[in-house]
């Protein structure tokens, strides 16, 4: 229960103002984690590399900008 309660906030705090903000559990899941990526570690510092061929890629990174943005609570 929890999860999903997680999960709904970062969807509304991060998808404001698009389609994704009012997408059910399976479609999020379906469209936005499970799209393909590698994690790479180089120097102390670690970088995620996205398909860039997924069709809601961008949608993503937006996304995850939008939370890094807030900063710690």
């Amino acid at each position: 229960m929890l999860a999903a309660e997680i999960m709904a906030w970062t969807q509304m705090v991060a998808f404001t103002g698009t389609k994704a903000r009012r997408w059910e559990p399976k479609k999020l899941r379906a469209r936005l984690f499970e799209i393909g990526g590698r994690i790479a570690s180089h120097a102390r510092r670690t970088t995620l590399h996205l398909a860039s061929t997924a069709p809601d890629v961008q949608l993503l990174i937006k996304g995850i900008k939008r939370l890094a943005a807030l900063g710690p609570p």
